[in-house]
């Protein structure tokens, strides 16, 4: 996979991430990238993987699980 791609793959997960926080906690876009930014610096993880977590959680509670 090339770099680009990555980088594009990385940037749609923080995206849709992103309109998850909107959607569901009513945030601004800018309280949302805070919000993503924030939890990876507290997990120690990157920006992607902590989109990756916000994206299956709420996945999860909009499929009733």
């Amino acid at each position: 996979m090339s770099i680009e791609v990555s980088k594009r793959q990385n940037k749609k997960l923080i995206i849709q991430a992103k309109l998850l926080l909107i959607e569901h906690c009513g945030m601004t876009e800018k309280r949302a990238h805070r919000y993503l930014q924030k939890k990876a610096m507290d997990a120690c993880i990157t920006k992607e993987d902590a989109a990756k977590l916000i994206i299956e959680r709420y996945l999860r509670k909009s499929e009733g699980t």
